[in-house]
């Protein structure tokens, strides 16, 4: 029966098998290839939420770095000698009392002025030139992405790339740079090295820039 309806559309019987493989050969393929689309999408959508966690927990540490005093020294490129910090705010507070002293002015007034002189003007000072640092290294760090584009596609080692910055930019990319190479030579790893680098300098840049090195190193890919 099922052959003479065949007979009468015109349509062999084993060309009717044939066409039924071929069908289901093509819906496998198609279930394969939507099954690859959806690990692709899926393998995305987790680098883009390990990204954003590591982005985040950056950013509550960059928080916390900002009421850190030898975080912030650092970061305006006065070391991390917090001793020396406290020394001389101590010495200007107890200069602003002397001077408000020998000018007449009463004890009280002149020992709150030096108490808010010695802990909120050495504060201001280091913040302010922090910040001015940390606005040039931003400025001028799409120059240090440009010189790790141009020498990897010319095939130059990521390693040597950052020497380059070390030695051809001004600070204070410079100075970063040299001390992340120095990082590497010591042995630390890329990772730790920019983790040490990013707080140093907490910027949002820096930190993507880290995590993209990061998870290249891990998955491969076109770095440039």
């Amino acid at each position: 029966m099922t052959g003479f309806g065949f007979v009468l559309v015109g349509v062999n019987p084993s060309q009717a098998r044939t066409q039924k493989r071929t069908q289901a050969v093509i819906g496998r393929n198609e279930a394969r290839e939507v099954k690859s689309r959806r690990g692709q999408s899926s393998a995305q959508e987790q680098r883009r939420k390990q990204i954003l966690k590591t982005l985040r927990a950056a950013e509550r540490k960059a928080k916390k770095a900002r009421f850190n005093i030898a975080a912030r020294m650092q970061q305006a490129g006065l070391g991390d000698n917090v001793r020396v910090f406290w020394m001389m705010s101590a010495g200007l507070g107890a200069a602003v009392v002397l001077i408000l002293l020998v000018i007449g002015q009463s004890a009280p007034v002149a020992f709150g002025l030096g108490f808010a002189s010695a802990l909120g003007l050495p504060r201001w000072v280091v913040g302010f030139l922090a910040n001015r640092r940390t606005k040039k290294f931003t400025e001028a760090f799409p120059d240090a992405l440009d010189i790790i584009t141009r020498g990897i596609k010319s095939g130059l080692p990521v390693h040597d790339s950052l020497r380059v910055i070390a030695q051809e930019t001004a600070e204070p990319l410079a100075g970063e740079f040299k001390r992340l190479t120095e990082n590497l030579a010591l042995g630390m790893s890329m990772d730790q090295s920019l983790d040490n680098m990013y707080e140093r300098m907490p910027t949002a840049e820096l930190r993507f820039f880290g995590i993209v090195l990061s998870i290249q190193s891990k998955t491969g890919g076109n770095l440039a």
